[in-house]
This record gives structure tokens, sequence and C-alpha cells, in this order.
């Protein structure tokens, strides 16, 4: 058993540097291996979820994650006053990316196209419809949520005029959320 851990272990660090090393590189996709599922149908972890994100991301070819923003991945937050929910949130509930248009790497909607794509790949199932919101006939924002096994994916694409595009994806342990009490408050 210690060596099929370790084994995936090994391919999970892999995959984490591939992906680390191909975001931005070029406008061709990377080859970025999907990660094995553990077995059985229990949640995935953290790690998981990240290898998908940070793999979807190396194939859409976009910059790597904000470094202000990626912080409460690890940190947690604390739920903002009046946004409506209350408690806190720790890093081991989320994951958050935040990538903006570079010059190198551009952010646009076909990039968002080739990261649901890719998250699809992945086992990643679409929730409801994908909305999109035009302006004078340009998609300016672009929304889609995904579920797998215990864990909520939403991500964005937003066009910030001459300053390009940003996507965003936020994870959450459904589980792990309710276990810290974070609530949607009453209006």
């Amino acid at each position: 058993m210690q060596g099929k851990r370790g084994a995936a272990s090994a391919a999970l660090a892999v995959l984490l540097a591939l992906g680390a090393a191909g975001c931005g590189a070029t406008d061709e996709a990377p080859e970025v291996p999907v990660p094995p599922r553990p077995a059985g149908t229990g949640p995935l972890t953290k790690d998981v979820v990240r290898a998908d994100v940070d793999g979807s991301v190396a194939v859409a070819g976009l910059p790597r994650n904000a470094e202000d923003y990626g912080r409460h991945s690890d940190e947690g937050i604390d739920a903002p006053e009046g946004s409506g929910f209350g408690g806190s949130l720790p890093g081991r509930c989320l994951l958050g990316l935040k990538s903006f248009h570079e010059e190198s790497a551009p952010v646009d909607l076909s990039r968002y196209d080739k990261l649901l794509d890719a998250l699809r790949e992945r086992e990643w199932q679409p929730v409801g419809e994908r909305r999109n919101r035009a302006y004078e006939e340009v998609v300016n924002l672009s929304e889609q949520s995904f579920r797998q096994r215990g864990w909520l994916l939403r991500t964005d694409f937003r066009l910030q005029g001459e300053r390009g595009g940003v996507i965003t994806l936020n994870a959450y342990d459904e589980a792990c959320v309710r276990k810290s009490g974070i609530r949607r408050e009453a209006p």
C-alpha cells in the first residue's frame, strides 16, 4: 500500500512542477497529464484539487497566480464585513487563483474556454449552465461552476477593458466549509 501512495505522491509532485513551470509560457498548450484519482468515492484532497487547477491553468497557457490572491489558500480567510457571511474559513478548506492579463500570456475568452475544457477533462462536472454577459456583442463576463467529489469550484472570466482580462478560480471543500461554521446570513 505504501508503494502506491509513494508513487502517487511522486506523480503529483511531478505534475505540480510541470504545472508551475508551464503557466503562461507559450501560446501552445503544454502536455500536462491528468492526475490519477484516489481510489474510492470519498472527497478529493486539497493536493489533488490544486494539481487539477494548476494543470488546467498550464494547459490554458494562463499567467501564474497573483501572489496576494493565492495566499488565502494557505492562511484561510475571515468573511469580510458586509459580505452576508459569518465566520472564518481555514486554508485547508479552500484554494484560489487569479490570473491577470500579461503581454507574454494574454488572458482572454479563448483561454478561459481552454481552462474549462481542461477542468472537464479532469472529471470536473459543470453545475448549471455557463452564464455569459456581453456588451456590444463582446463577452465581458463569463461564469461556470463545477463540482467533484466534495469540492465546489467557481470560475469566471472578466474583461477589464484595455488592461485585458482576468480569470478567477475559487475551490471550496464543502464539508470543511460546513464544519468551519461559515454560513450565509439572512438578508
